[in-house]
């Protein structure tokens, strides 16, 4: 076999290897997110009783995200992880009918809950929108630009605006903006 040819065969076990890996997120083997087995009144009551702080996202309005205790982001009920709590917040911002066109398989064409704040399990419905997964992946760029504007800069806006002004975020909406 020659190199070239090595290099090929190399590249499909690479995406069969990353396939096989990408399924095994869903142990379920459910097509849709799993928190729609459940009950809305138990999926609530349940995200309620969970406890949260505020933490400052990348939002330019200042709003605060809000961020569940677990550190894993998830709600449980009798001891039983049931659903991440911006998952609910979604569920309950556009409703089950939407929510049950996100897959469960993380491909780039499907839809997913994405956040404008950057904040990792944030469930302030402010900050949720519904979009495919590439625009959803493409917008981490945006966030990890953001960031680091801030990082260097301190808390001074007006970096983050010059961001803004100059079109830098492709987005609609814009990365840090709401709805």
């Amino acid at each position: 076999m020659s190199d070239e040819e090595g290099k090929k065969e190399e590249m499909k076990r690479d995406k069969n290897y990353h396939y096989t890996r990408r399924r095994k997120h869903n142990k379920s083997k459910n097509p849709n997110l799993s928190l729609l087995k459940f009950e809305e009144d138990v999926l609530f009551a349940a995200l309620e009783g969970t406890g949260s702080h505020q933490v400052q996202g990348l939002m330019r309005d200042s709003s605060k995200c809000k961020v569940l205790k677990p550190k894993d982001g998830r709600v449980s009920h009798l001891q039983r992880k049931m659903a991440f709590g911006y998952q609910i917040v979604a569920l309950q911002k556009f409703g089950r009918e939407e929510m049950s066109k996100i897959a469960s398989s993380k491909r780039s064409d499907d839809l997913t809950i994405s956040h404008l704040c950057g904040t990792e399990n944030c469930c302030n419905p402010d900050h949720l929108i519904l979009e495919e997964k590439r625009i959803n992946d493409d917008r981490t760029h945006c966030h990890h630009v953001m960031r680091n504007i801030i990082r260097n800069n301190g808390e001074s806006p007006s970096r983050l605006e010059e961001f803004f002004n100059l079109n830098a975020c492709p987005h609609k909406p814009q990365c840090g903006n709401k709805m």
